[in-house]
């Protein structure tokens, strides 16, 4: 399952969740890995708003728009029963780690600080935000080998798809 901190414009005023580039370019990295995005793997927000000029850049700042939002995340996380969790960027990983810096953990395995993700799952992954690769694509290979080996991890058995297309850019 993969949480990631808040929708973007697009889909915040569309009211359709993971419906532009950011679901686009999950799907094609599931894809890529030979993962069903449609059956295998669970998308969802941290925080379920997108805040006025964005989130709030220290954590005090974020921490009362992640704890509105908590009773969703706990009761999405038990409906799926998720076998491994990924927190895709800063306010994801602070929502169920208590940490704020993606950089000193992005890539390794944590474990979730709220009994009620623990109860599901004990596996996080934390990893860069899908809008970070957006803007800088060489982030691509990083996300994607954090996705791979929490799909490894989950027991969906990926493996590289060399016949899936290069993905479309519309930033360029």
């Amino acid at each position: 399952m993969i949480f990631t901190d808040h929708p973007d414009y697009f889909a915040d005023h569309t009211k359709r969740p993971y419906a532009y580039d950011t679901g686009k370019f999950l799907d094609w990295l599931f894809k890529r890995m030979s993962i069903d995005p449609e059956t295998d793997v669970g998308y969802d927000y941290t925080i379920r708003c997108y805040p006025a000029g964005g989130l709030p850049k220290s954590k005090a700042g974020r921490a009362p728009y992640i704890e509105e939002c908590s009773q969703h995340r706990f009761a999405t996380i038990a409906k799926f029963k998720p076998k491994a969790i990924v927190a895709m960027g800063t306010a994801t990983l602070e929502a169920f780690t208590g940490k704020a810096k993606m950089g000193d953990y992005h890539g390794t395995t944590l474990i979730p600080w709220e009994g009620a993700v623990r109860e599901h799952t004990s596996i996080l992954w934390a990893c860069y935000s899908v809008g970070y690769a957006l803007k800088s694509p060489s982030e691509t290979p990083s996300i994607f080998r954090v996705l791979f080996r929490a799909a490894e991890s989950a027991g969906l058995k990926p493996r590289l798809n060399p016949n899936v297309a290069p993905f479309k850019w519309s930033i360029f």
